[in-house]
Formats: structure tokens, sequence, C-alpha cells
């Protein structure tokens, strides 16, 4: 992910690589910023694996949309988990679509008891911890799905061509004689 460039600044590009080669590219511009200290909140971890979660219909119906759905995933992936425990459900990743923005704030999912004789938490307070952007796409770039090998490529025949009645001709150069 490129942050900024010397002539459009604070416009975050996020690249989709396979191989060296760049299979899809996303150009955001930065509407609202909030950062972590604007909350004033509990910090969170970098080992904490968020919960992600898409809003909006704009993710499940438009092809730009989407794309960018499965880059924030593939951005925010980590170690495949089976099973997900309460406990472990801490940090979430709101990216909510509308307007053809779209809206990403993050919260810290507290869980309380109710009483002290409970051992299971029964009470969830959400908190928003920032940071919090708003972000407008402004360009994107998708490779082709499929790329032809160069081994299967059809080689082009040369000085070969044909005639409205169907019939092929060839032409072959052939040196000078010297004299």
């Amino acid at each position: 992910m490129t942050l900024t460039n010397e002539k459009r600044l604070y416009n975050p590009v996020m690249r989709q690589t396979y191989k060296n080669k760049l299979l899809d590219m996303i150009k955001f511009g930065v509407k609202n910023y909030n950062n972590m200290q604007y909350f004033k909140q509990f910090a969170m971890t970098a080992e904490i694996k968020p919960l992600l979660i898409f809003l909006g219909e704009l993710f499940k119906t438009d092809c730009a949309y989407i794309r960018i759905k499965d880059l924030f995933i593939d951005m925010f992936r980590r170690e495949h988990v089976e099973e997900i425990t309460l406990q472990g459900l801490e940090h979430i990743l709101c990216f909510t679509a509308c307007d053809h923005m779209i809206g990403i704030n993050s919260f810290r999912m507290l869980l309380k008891k109710s009483d002290s004789h409970s051992k299971t938490p029964d009470i969830v307070e959400i908190v928003e911890v920032g940071p919090q952007v708003n972000l407008m796409p402004k360009f994107t770039r998708k490779e082709p799905d499929c790329e032809i090998p160069k081994a299967s490529k059809i080689k082009k025949k040369k000085n070969i061509s044909e005639d409205k009645l169907g019939t092929t001709y060839g032409s072959t150069r052939q040196s000078r004689k010297s004299r």
C-alpha cells in the first residue's frame, strides 16, 4: 500500500501483485480522517486479528466494490482460524459503502459480566477506538483474468496472403546473385 506521492498527497493506492505482476490496483481519495489520538480510548495491539464487517449493497452488486472488498480481506488476512472464541473477538473493522464512498471505522469489543457469579460475559460494549477514515475510490485498474502463455501463442505466418476465392499465395525472398 502506497500512502502518498509528490503530485497528489494523501491518495492511498492499494495494489495486489502475484509473482511480481500487478493484478489489481485501486487509488483512493481521503475525505475525512481521524487518528487514534482523536478518540482517546483503549490502545489496540498489532497481534489482534480483526473481525471484518462489510456493510452496503455496493459490496454485493458493484464489480469495483467487490474487488475492493477482496483487497481489504487480503490485506488483513493472517493465519486461518477454524474456531473463534468469544474472548478472541476484541477488534472489529467496519467497512461501510454508500454514496460511492467507503467509511472505515475501528471498534473494540469489551465483554463484561453482569455479576461476579456468572462464568460467561453477558454484556457486550462496543467502543470506537479509531482510526476513522472515509475513502472515495478514484481509479481502478484490473489486469485480464487469464494471461496467454508465450509458448501457446500462435505465431504469425509471414509472407502468406489469401485472395477473395480462398486461394493461398506465398512469397519467398531470394538473395541477389552476385555477377
